[in-house]
């Protein structure tokens, strides 16, 4: 008796299907690289994700490649991150020469430098949740933590940045 469609392997996605998923993806990676603090290196991000998928099992299911990519994106920037840490602890504070910010950009600045402050994990969480809209589910499957997790690590990420916003003069 021949096996029947569901005992089958899924069939290696056709370059057509590849093409698809890049056109329609490949912003949302990048989006994402930026959204996790990479804005520099979020191209590359997104292309390390997609040579990944060419290597991986989830190629043969196209319901697990956009979930795929999406891990593959935020495990290198914890990746970076380590290695960025690293890097601070061993080399010397450099001058940083950069030219003043424009007046209309200190809030930004401001907001993004609170960010920073918090822990890698309530940063996750709060760009999936509210920068990058994923569900509550979504973003702990990405992250591969608990949906209740999320919450409380969002709630606490909420409170401490409005604490450091309202600290420097921001509501």
């Amino acid at each position: 008796m021949p096996p029947s469609r569901s005992d089958e392997q899924p069939t290696a996605l056709t370059t057509a299907e590849l093409e698809r998923i890049y056109r329609d993806l490949y912003p949302q990676l990048v989006r994402l690289g930026r959204l996790l603090g990479h804005p520099n290196h979020a191209e590359d991000l997104a292309q390390s994700a997609f040579m990944s998928l060419a290597r991986s099992p989830a190629l043969r299911n196209p319901d697990a490649v956009a979930a795929f990519l999406r891990r593959c994106v935020v495990n290198q920037t914890r990746t970076d991150h380590r290695r960025y840490v690293l890097w601070r602890k061993l080399m010397p504070r450099l001058v940083d020469e950069r030219p003043a910010p424009a007046p209309d950009d200190v809030q930004r600045l401001v907001v993004r430098r609170a960010m920073h402050r918090l822990s890698r994990r309530q940063r996750e969480v709060l760009v999936l949740r509210y920068v990058a809209d994923f569900s509550v589910a979504e973003t702990a499957e990405l992250l591969g933590i608990a949906e209740g997790t999320v919450k409380a690590t969002a709630h606490d990420g909420l409170q401490k940045l409005a604490a450091r916003l309202e600290a420097e003069g921001i509501r």
